[in-house]
């Protein structure tokens, strides 16, 4: 490529895209092999931690109405009825309400490393603040703000691993980060059991206090930390080198997607509500909600139910967590090894656990065996972990893949925001109705991944038998439509990850 011919697609490239388009095109070398597991090497240990860290974090945060349940919070605020199921909803309406803004403008416009800072440490600062909640209105409202900082953090999440990492690292590095909220759940339990046997301070009879307290001070000082130290892209990352900064543009021109586009595309957008794979997506989410809004609101009063004291009851919430967590780690070992080039099946076959899990619940009236059903329902998580790394992987176009996130979180909300509702107060400790509609739509997302799987199956044999094999040149302008940010459908070279 001459040099006047670089300087005119910098220039046209600039139009829609940022500096990292412009790096690539500067050079048509095929990044040495062992510079890439340098620089995947870097990512491991520098961003990966801190997106799992922060995950965890507010995994951990959104979940202390579930921790807080057993140690006064209920009855501090005098809640009645369902309004301790509202206030869990409240957060996703929140969510719900915040989605759109959040994901199509504050996402792509704004340097993630600042958006998420703040927001984490805003969200540390309402944590505190509800050590003065005496009501239903104030813990709901307190809530519902919650709810709207936590709404740009998968999101974003999704789009950075989009532009950091190769397709082929998309789902056993989002399983990672989702697996912190196994072990931050840990943490918490831990955490929880302690300050149950807080008999005196400030707070005492109200140990719930404790809780927000302490992950309020923590996430607000997370949310400093991450403000300054994660770089907006790879190419303003402090852990590389200049030149695999260079090259860590080229790594990820193999997703056919470029990086990032500052602009919104409504052709985009439209695309994507057209488009089955993003409503499946959506339906996936949805599904996989359900059973968590259920349990994460309701996993301790679930336990508590079969005849465990509070303090216990914190403690057989640790196998739940460490379930989950180990059971992220496997999938994301098998993801990136033996099962590579099947990952939704893998995680359609992942989704019989909980199945299995919530049919003990609901079938056996044996003390430990409901309590294993209980731990095995934490499995649903899966579902999730294969949702997110999909959009990751297979859409692509700044504005579509912003617009399929915030379909698959408005799935997540209303998931979230149900799951809880099924629960019914007159039906405590057991909740039948509320397991029976967990069994149902866990049973309906392990349907709806495998459809996934054929749908994406089918698009691309039907690709491949229209183009054969690539060639080399063809590989190259696939990188080359994804810098000009064309879509997954606009793009003919583009392949899907199964």
């Amino acid at each position: 490529m001459s040099d006047t011919e670089i300087k005119n697609e910098k220039k046209s490239l600039s139009e829609d895209e940022n500096i990292e388009s412009a790096l690539y095109v500067t050079s048509e070398e095929v990044v040495d092999p062992a510079v890439e597991r340098r620089i995947i090497r870097k990512y491991d240990l520098f961003l990966l931690p801190v997106l799992g860290i922060c995950y965890g974090l507010s995994f951990l945060d959104k979940t202390t109405l579930g921790y807080s349940a057993v140690f006064g919070v209920i009855t501090d605020n005098h809640l009645v009825g369902m309004q301790y199921s509202w206030c869990s909803s409240l957060f996703y309406f929140g969510y719900l309400f915040f989605q759109y803004i959040g994901t199509l403008f504050l996402i792509p416009k704004l340097p993630l490393q600042k958006l998420l800072g703040s927001s984490f440490f805003l969200w540390g600062c309402l944590l505190i603040a509800f050590i003065g909640c005496n009501s239903f209105a104030k813990l709901g409202a307190l809530r519902f703000l919650l709810g709207c900082l936590e709404s740009i953090i998968s999101p974003a999440f999704v789009l950075i691993m989009a532009m950091y990492y190769p397709k082929k690292y998309h789902s056993s590095r989002s399983a990672f980060w989702i697996s912190c909220n196994g072990l931050f759940g840990v943490f918490g339990g831990v955490m929880t059991y302690g300050i149950g046997h807080i008999e005196s301070g400030p707070f005492k009879g109200s140990q719930w206090k404790y809780i927000y307290l302490i992950l309020g001070c923590i996430s607000a000082v997370w949310g400093i930390l991450m403000y300054f130290y994660l770089p907006e892209t790879s190419a303003t990352a402090l852990f590389l080198t200049p030149e695999e900064r260079e090259a860590s543009i080229k790594i990820v021109a193999s997703n056919n997607m470029g990086i990032k586009s500052n602009k919104i595309n409504w052709a985009q957008v439209k695309e994507a509500f057209l488009d089955i794979n993003c409503w499946l997506l959506m339906l996936c989410s949805f599904c996989n909600a359900v059973p968590s809004g259920g349990l994460s609101t309701f996993g301790s009063i679930l336990i508590s139910g079969l005849g465990f004291t509070n303090i216990e009851t914190t403690l057989m919430n640790i196998p739940l967590s460490g379930i989950l967590w180990a059971m992220c780690l496997i999938y994301a070992f098998l993801t990136q090894t033996f099962t590579k080039n099947y990952r939704l099946l893998t995680a359609a076959a992942f989704m019989i656990i909980p199945i299995i899990g919530t049919g003990l619940i609901h079938g056996l009236t044996d003390k430990w065996g409901r309590l294993v059903g209980v731990w095995l329902l934490g499995v649903f998580v899966i579902g999730f972990v294969s949702c997110l790394s999909t959009v990751s992987s297979n859409v692509a176009g700044t504005t579509k893949k912003s617009t399929c996130s915030m379909m698959v979180f408005v799935g997540y909300s209303v998931g979230q925001i149900a799951g809880p509702q099924v629960m019914k107060s007159k039906e405590s400790p057991t909740y039948k109705s509320g397991i029976i509609a967990m069994l149902v739509t866990l049973i309906l997302n392990f349907a709806f991944i495998i459809c996934l799987h054929f749908s994406y199956k089918f698009e691309n044999d039907k690709r491949n038998k229209a183009q054969g094999e690539l060639t080399f040149e063809e590989i190259e302008e696939g990188k080359a439509n994804g810098f000009k940010d064309m879509t997954d459908k606009e793009n003919p070279f583009f392949r899907y990850a199964l």
